[in-house]
């Protein structure tokens, strides 16, 4: 939630975008998705971990103050019937959730530690009794739809599509995906000053490794020269002795 369309206009220039080049990162960023997508294949072995480890996504509503007196006060303020959505609007620091009643859908990992604990131990309908302490300040807690975890088949689609938001915050695999689809297109570039444009591209994880070996070994190698230099240093004053 930027504000408007001229606070979003306002946050693309100070990020050096114009609303043409956006447009064009969006759509490069569409095909890299679809790119991975199509050369990604997860093994059963690859899902069966990441379903074990799954906690499906919750709705909660938060309410965000600065001192835990006043995050107590709101706690009696609802313990005596008040809405907690009415009370979130009109108190929380939390300018995102706010307007929203305080409601906000999240994953494992996604909230702070001290936040996730004290929402996760809730049941649907449940509210925390104490103000939660977080480097934010004092957040008061309600749980609005906690699902259970299906089945391995119920999960897949969802499995797949986190591991494959995994792959896409991976630039190495990024970069092995785009380069085995230029290679594979066996493109050709004819103009000289742009010969090199695509090098990027064109390197493979596996030459990428070999590259750095080989600067490894260049290294290595260099004092071997050095010792040698040595010797025949030590030769030369034995000489003369």
């Amino acid at each position: 939630n930027y504000g408007g369309a001229e606070a979003f206009e306002y946050i693309m220039l100070q990020q050096g975008y114009t609303a043409e080049n956006y447009k064009d990162t969006i759509r490069l960023n569409l095909l890299i998705e679809e790119a991975v997508k199509d050369k990604t294949e997860f093994t059963e072995e690859q899902i069966q971990a990441a379903y074990d480890a799954y906690v499906p996504s919750v709705t909660a509503a938060h309410i965000l103050v600065e001192d835990e007196e006043t995050a107590k006060d709101l706690i009696t303020q609802l313990n005596d019937g008040a809405d907690f959505a009415k009370l979130a609007t009109e108190n929380s620091v939390d300018t995102a959730t706010a307007p929203n009643g305080g409601e906000i859908t999240f994953a494992s990992g996604e909230m702070v530690p001290e936040f996730e604990e004290a929402a996760y131990a809730l049941k649907e309908g449940e509210m925390t009794t104490e103000p939660v302490a977080s480097e934010y300040g004092f957040h008061i807690i309600k749980m609005i739809e906690k699902p259970e975890k299906g089945t391995l088949e119920e999960e897949t689609d969802t499995i797949k599509d986190q591991l494959l938001t995994a792959k896409l915050a991976d630039s190495a695999t990024i970069q092995e995906v785009i380069s085995g689809i230029m290679q594979d297109a066996n493109i050709i570039i004819d103009d000289k000053d742009l010969a090199t444009a695509m090098d990027a591209y064109l390197t493979t994880a596996e030459e990428s490794t070999t590259e750095e070996s080989a600067t490894e070994e260049s290294a290595t190698e260099e004092p071997a020269a050095d010792s040698s230099a040595t010797e025949e240093s030590a030769v030369e004053e034995s000489a003369a002795e």
